[in-house]
């Protein structure tokens, strides 16, 4: 009687299914989920407890063993609305999820400036593009000035030379100058090539701070520095002994305000710098570090993505990105440490670090690689039933062995689908005083990969085979191939 009893009580006091909708998701200050204008769409989330059944939309959902789900269906564009019924027993929760589609973005600075063309501007340091819509092109110094010759959709165009111009938003540059620089081009007399601490720099005499690209070879043998706004008077190029790396040095007249210089090198190259000083531009070429046994005497800084109030990715049962990062990346500074290596963790703690101070750390640190660890998620109107994985970014020429060999070791150790590496104009890869990779290990918003990365033994599998990648990359590179 007292079983029968107890079982009795059980089931009257048995509560509704618990539905744990993530996304569509609520950003911070949104009072309602907004998502693009997509004609299908996904929808993650869980439902409590083990052995309930989940319908959105009339459609019924699969739930994984620990309630997960992921569906992606048609988008009610007229109701704007899921509707899931969730049933555990004899118990049903119906839930609701209303939603809107996003705003177009309204172009920064919409409203035509005041005042005549040309005119002086005076740059941030934010990228200037190809045109307003297009890819990022060059990465001026802040307090670069330059002649502005248009204005178009909240970008001005700044005429490089014949045939050439770049673009850069209105909102990032100061225009109220009491006094503008002259516009004719700077005479660039000698190149100076002079031997560093670690390495030989490039020094080019200059009165003031020019639009300067910088382009890699993809041999990483030559780089190709481009100054606008000058005009070569070059009949003098310095090679002081202990400056042999730098092979050769040769320039051309490319455009009426334009000279492009061609360094040639002696040897692969393993990082660089460019900056700005008080007499000129000077261009500091890396030498290779000095590694012993495993990875004795390398220093390498680990960059957990997100933090502070930027979660990044979310899973189904609300495993955040910014936590899943921390927690890989202090186990891979410990496993690098054991490995011999100097570590840099740019962000210790969830807290809000933003891209350029992470860059910069490592720049401060003297890292000689930098590993940027991320979780991945897919963009509105993508069907996550297919083939996703691990994805390994990069964007400068030296950097594309390190993402191979890292995503060759941790495709082999987790057995995700093999996405490749990509090349991509990323912040924290596109530095180039170091090989940098940004990893995306798995994507979280999927449930059987989120329940991959929070198992127990992730963390140190993960390490294991970045370390892995590091160490065949390294010894590749310094000891079978040369320094």
């Amino acid at each position: 009687m007292t079983t029968l009893g107890f079982l009795v009580i059980w089931v009257a006091v048995q509560t509704a299914p618990i539905v744990d909708v993530v996304y569509p998701r609520i950003a911070p200050g949104d009072t309602i989920p907004y998502i693009n204008k997509v004609d299908s769409n996904f929808v993650f989330g869980s439902v409590q407890p083990a052995g309930s059944r989940l319908w959105i939309n009339g459609i019924e959902a699969r739930l994984n063993s620990n309630g997960s789900f992921l569906v992606f269906q048609p988008v009610d564009w007229v109701g704007k609305r899921y509707s899931l019924v969730a049933t555990a027993g004899l118990d049903t929760t119906l839930h609701e999820v209303r939603f809107t589609t996003k705003p177009l973005p309204t172009p920064a600075g919409a409203s035509s400036p005041t005042g005549e063309f040309p005119r002086m501007i005076e740059l941030s340091g934010q990228p200037l593009r190809t045109d307003p819509r297009g890819t990022y092109f060059i990465f001026p110094t802040a307090g670069t000035r330059a002649l502005a010759s248009g204005y178009s959709a909240g970008y001005y165009r700044l005429d490089l030379t014949t045939g050439r111009s770049a673009w850069v938003e209105g909102r990032t540059i100061r225009t109220d100058l009491a006094k503008a620089l002259p516009p004719d081009p700077v005479a660039i007399w000698k190149i100076e090539v002079e031997k560093e601490s670690n390495g030989v720099s490039l020094f080019i005499p200059v009165d003031r701070k020019l639009l300067v690209r910088l382009a890699d070879d993809s041999d990483g043998d030559r780089i190709l520095i481009e100054l606008f706004g000058a005009v070569s008077h070059i009949d003098k190029v310095s090679y002081p002994p202990g400056t042999e790396f730098i092979e050769e040095v040769t320039w051309a007249q490319t455009g009426d305000a334009c000279i492009e210089i061609d360094v040639r090198l002696a040897g692969q190259l393993w990082g660089y710098s460019g900056r700005w000083e008080e007499k000129g531009y000077r261009l500091k070429f890396r030498s290779s570090p000095a590694v012993g046994r495993r990875l004795e005497g390398l220093r390498i800084a680990v960059d957990p993505g997100h933090g502070g109030q930027q979660d990044g990715a979310i899973g189904p049962t609300r495993l955040k990105e910014k936590s899943a990062n921390l927690v890989c990346a202090k186990v891979l500074v410990e496993r690098l440490e054991k490995s011999g290596a100097t570590v840099l963790l740019t962000l210790d703690h969830d807290s809000a670090l933003g891209l350029p101070e992470r860059t910069a750390l490592a720049e401060q640190f003297n890292a000689d690689l930098f590993v940027s660890l991320h979780h991945n998620a897919l963009p509105d109107g993508v069907n996550p039933f297919g083939d996703f994985g691990t994805g390994t970014y990069f964007y400068r020429p030296q950097s594309r062995e390190l993402a191979l060999a890292v995503q060759r070791e941790v495709v082999r150790e987790l057995g995700l689908y093999d996405e490749g590496i990509y090349y991509n104009d990323l912040a924290v890869v596109r530095p180039t005083a170091q090989p940098a990779i940004l990893l995306e290990t798995a994507y979280l918003m999927l449930p059987d990969q989120e329940m991959l990365i929070g198992r127990e033994d992730y963390p140190d599998r993960l390490a294991r085979a970045v370390e892995k990648g590091i160490t065949s990359f390294v010894h590749e590179r310094l000891i079978h191939r040369g320094r």
